[in-house]
């Protein structure tokens, strides 16, 4: 994005938070923070520089913004790099106000663990490796 377009993509606002990202996950309790963490840097999308790079405004939320930025730019993207993005979103909506959503639940047997008897060390690592995964495709897409 710097290169390109002279923006940052992530206005990172605390850098402790990547503390709380590298912690090992053991068991609910570090999930709910991590996941937080994690949603954190979603939210942190530079909502502000993206609006001066768009023909046509979204609805309000950083994943709207990145979005319609790749639909604009990048038409032909891969649709996983914001579902990644809006599947956070969703796992997080369950903790710690909105016990067990049914969305959430159906998420997190999405990516193959069970639901009350979760395994959060294990779903922690694939929503890691997701939230990498869209990272990577998005560098190829602005590298294309």
């Amino acid at each position: 994005m710097k290169q390109k377009y002279k923006i940052k993509l992530f206005e990172i606002q605390e850098q402790k938070i990547w503390n709380s990202l590298f912690e090992p996950c053991q068991d609910k309790k570090d999930f709910v923070l991590h996941v937080t963490a994690l949603s954190s840097l979603i939210d942190w999308i530079n909502i502000n520089e993206l609006k001066n790079l768009l023909k046509t405004q979204p609805r309000n939320g950083s994943v709207n913004y990145l979005e319609k930025f790749l639909q604009e730019k990048y038409p032909n993207y891969d649709l996983n790099v914001i579902k990644r993005f809006r599947r956070i979103f969703k796992i997080r909506k369950m903790f710690p106000v909105h016990r067990g959503t049914n969305e959430s639940i159906k998420v997190i047997e999405e990516l193959g663990e069970s639901y009350p008897n979760t395994n959060y060390k294990r779903l922690w690592n694939k929503i890691l490796l997701d939230f990498y995964a869209s990272l990577r495709q998005l560098e190829e897409i602005l590298l294309s």
